[in-house]
C-alpha cells in the first residue's frame, strides 16, 4: 500500500507518476526472458574474471543481468534481460569459454592486386563487407597493410564466411585486357582526379586499372563484371566526346568548333588552351573531328564556364579572320596567274615563239631542214 499526502492537486498527480511508473516496470517486465545457460562450475571462474572483469564487461556490453550461484554452485548460470540482450550475453559468454576462432586469408598475390581488393570489399560505403558479415554473422576485417582478410567470430559463421570469401575472390580472379589506340584516350577512363575509373568500378563491381605506358586497360572481376565494365570502357573510348563528371555547382557547356580554328585554341604544344584555362579557371576538353567540327566540351563554374567560352570564341573570330585574309590571298594569287597567262598566250606570245624558231639552237636547227 502507498499513502499520498498533500493537496488535492498534488495527490493527483503523485498518483500519476506512481501509476506511470508501475506500468513501465510491468511493459519491462513483460519483456524479460531469463535462462539457464549451461557451464561447469570450474569455469564459473573464467565468466567472473579477475575482480570481476570479465562479468562486469558483458553485462555492460549486453544490457542483460548474469547471475552465478556462489553458495550451491551448479552447473549453469542465468542470463536474464530483453530477448536481444540474452542471445548476446550467451554469445560472448561462449567466447569466453571457448576462444573466439579467428581465420585470416592472405589476398597479395591475388590477380586484382591489393587496391583491386580493396575496392572490392570497401567500394559504396563497403557494401560487400557489410553484406557478408549480415548473411553470415562473423566480423570482417582488411588489412592493406598485411595484405590480409581477418574473420572472426564463431567456428562456423567463420567457417562459412571463409568460403564464401575464397569463393568471391577466385569468381572475381578472371580477367580482360583492352588495348587502347591513342594512349591519350586512356585519360577518359581515369578522369578528372581518378573520379571517371571509381564511377566505373562502383557501378560495375569489377577492378579496372590503367596503364598509360602500355596504353591499356585491364579489368578484374566476375564475369558478369567484366562485362559490364568492358562495356562502359568501350563507350568512353569510342565516344566523339569526352565525358565529364560535373562537381556540385559545376556547370557545362560544348562549343562547336571549326576544325581549322582547333589549332587556334590548342596552341603551340598546348600554350594557347593552358591559357584559356588559367585564366578563366574553367576545363577545357577538344573531342575528335566529324564532318569538319569539333566538340570543345567547356565546364567548371558558370562565371569560369562564360570567359573560357568568352575566350574560344575570340579564337574561333581570330581563325576565321585569318582563314578569310588567306583565301583573299589565295584569290588574288590565282587571278594574277590567271592574266599572266592569258597576256602569256596573246599575240605577243606568238610572235616571240614564231621568232624563236627562226634562230639556230646548236643541234642543226634554224632555216635548215636537211641534215
Amino acid at each position: 500500500m502507498c499513502t499520498i499526502k498533500g493537496s488535492e492537486g498534488e495527490v493527483a498527480d503523485a498518483e500519476a507518476q506512481i501509476r506511470a511508473i508501475i506500468q513501465q516496470r510491468a511493459e519491462h517486465d513483460a519483456n524479460q526472458v531469463e535462462e539457464q545457460y549451461p557451464l561447469e562450475r570450474s569455469k564459473h571462474k573464467v565468466i567472473i574474471g579477475k575482480g570481476g572483469a570479465t562479468i562486469k564487461k558483458i553485462e555492460a556490453e549486453t544490457g542483460a543481468r548474469l547471475l552465478i550461484p556462489k553458495e550451491s554452485p551448479e552447473d549453469f548460470i542465468t542470463i536474464r534481460g530483453e530477448a536481444a540482450a540474452v542471445a548476446a550475453a550467451k554469445k560472448m559468454v561462449k567466447n569466453e569459454i571457448e576462444g573466439e576462432v579467428n581465420f585470416k586469408i592472405p589476398f597479395e598475390g591475388h590477380p586484382m592486386g591489393v587496391a583491386g581488393i580493396m575496392n572490392l570489399f570497401l567500394a559504396n560505403k563497403a557494401a560487400k563487407l557489410q553484406a557478408l558479415e549480415q548473411q553470415l554473422g562473423a566480423k570482417i576485417a582488411i588489412n592493406r597493410d598485411d595484405k590480409c582478410i581477418t574473420i572472426n567470430g564463431d567456428t562456423k559463421p567463420v567457417l562459412d564466411t571463409s568460403m564464401a570469401i575464397n569463393k568471391l575472390l577466385a569468381e572475381v580472379a578472371n580477367k580482360c585486357v583492352i588495348k587502347v589506340d591513342d594512349v591519350k584516350k586512356t585519360g577518359r577512363v581515369i578522369g578528372r582526379g581518378g573520379e571517371m575509373v571509381r564511377k566505373l568500378q562502383d557501378d560495375t563491381g569489377a577492378s579496372i586499372k590503367v596503364d598509360k605506358e602500355t596504353s591499356s586497360v585491364t579489368i578484374h572481376g566476375t564475369v558478369a563484371q567484366i562485362a559490364a565494365a568492358k562495356a562502359k570502357v568501350d563507350a568512353l573510348l569510342s565516344s566523339d566526346t569526352i565525358p565529364v563528371m560535373l562537381l556540385k555547382g559545376e556547370v557545362q557547356k560544348t562549343l562547336s568548333v571549326p576544325k581549322a580554328a582547333s589549332g587556334s585554341i590548342i596552341g603551340t604544344k598546348g600554350a594557347s588552351i593552358r591559357e584559356i584555362q588559367e585564366t578563366s579557371g574553367a576545363k577545357v576538353n577538344l573531342g575528335d573531328a566529324t564532318d569538319g567540327m569539333v566538340a570543345c566540351m567547356v565546364y567548371g563554374s558558370p562565371a569560369a564556364v562564360t570567359k573560357a567560352c568568352t575566350m574560344i570564341e575570340a579564337k574561333i573570330a581570330e581563325s576565321a579572320k585569318a582563314e578569310e585574309a588567306r583565301n583573299t590571298r589565295i584569290a588574288a594569287d590565282a587571278n594574277s596567274q590567271q592574266k599572266a597567262a592569258e597576256t602569256f598566250g596573246s599575240e605577243a606570245f606568238a610572235a616571240s615563239a614564231a621568232a624563236a624558231t627562226t634562230e639556230d639552237d646548236g643541234w642543226g636547227g634554224g632555216s635548215s631542214t636537211g641534215w
